[in-house]
């Protein structure tokens, strides 16, 4: 079985392979990331733009290597509602032999507003962040925890998030 990624990188690549090796137990899997864009803003901030990023990378994917079984694109971004912001992740799955796409969210991390210089979707959320208000030993593994595993203080890591997703996603397209 091979699975295209829309990414290179390492929480969205391990959560693939791990979600995919836990569902299809016993099978060969083959995961191959490929590094694209999204074509949606730095930070998106809807769930439809998330999915739009998400199917986006799934479409570039396609053109790429057009042979694989299922092709998986993952976008974070932020929910607004009229009090608050949240983070989450979305992951799109594409199964080519039924022709059908789902879809599947992490949980909602709540965002405080004093935490970052700026929210915006022209600039990476990530790179808006006051680090000095956490605590160091976690900042210095930010690139695996993730802007929620930050907030969360450790307990739910980016791949954590991002597997909910994908296995949200691919439970229900099967």
């Amino acid at each position: 079985m091979k699975i295209i990624i829309g990414s290179t990188s390492n929480p969205k690549v391990s959560a693939v392979k791990e979600v995919f090796n836990d569902f299809f137990k016993g099978e060969i899997i083959e995961i191959i990331p490929i590094e694209v864009d999204s074509g949606v803003n730095p930070t998106p901030f809807s769930v439809e733009e998330c999915i739009l990023g998400g199917r986006n990378r799934i479409k570039k994917c396609q053109q790429q290597i057009p042979d694989a079984d299922y092709y998986v694109g993952i976008e974070s971004g932020i929910l607004k509602t009229a009090e608050f912001l949240f983070l989450a992740p979305w992951a799109v799955i594409f199964k080519k032999s039924t022709n059908k796409e789902s879809f599947g969210s992490g949980a909602l991390v709540p965002l405080r507003i004093e935490l970052f210089s700026e929210i915006s979707p022209k600039i990476e959320i990530s790179e808006t962040m006051h680090y000095e208000m956490f605590d160091q030993k976690l900042v210095e593994q930010k690139k695996i925890l993730g802007v929620g595993g930050l907030i969360t203080k450790g307990l739910i890591t980016r791949h954590d998030q991002i597997s909910l997703a994908l296995k949200i996603a691919l439970s229900t397209i099967e």
